[in-house]
């Protein structure tokens, strides 16, 4: 029987890499990608050219107090026929 090796999951100084915050977020890592060049999630502490984290309470916080961007394509108060939505 072949034992999977599993990347750790615990959190070294409350950094995680890619997939331990895809794991944290429950997403894929395509996702991650998505999400910080998107600007839904903050941009990763760089160490090296190969090395990425984010910091935990970072994420919690962006996430909690990140507003919602403004769709430009939407008007203060549209409406769909007579009724406002």
């Amino acid at each position: 029987m072949r034992t999977k090796i599993v990347a750790p999951t615990v959190m070294v100084g409350g950094y995680m890499n890619k997939k331990q915050l895809a794991a944290y977020l429950n997403v894929s890592v395509a996702t991650i990608r998505m999400l910080v060049n998107s600007g839904s999630l903050p941009k990763p502490l760089v160490i090296s050219e190969r090395i990425q984290r984010w910091k935990r309470e970072d994420v919690d916080a962006y996430l909690t107090y990140k507003p919602e961007p403004a769709r430009p394509d939407m008007d203060q108060e549209d409406t769909i026929g007579d009724m406002p939505f």
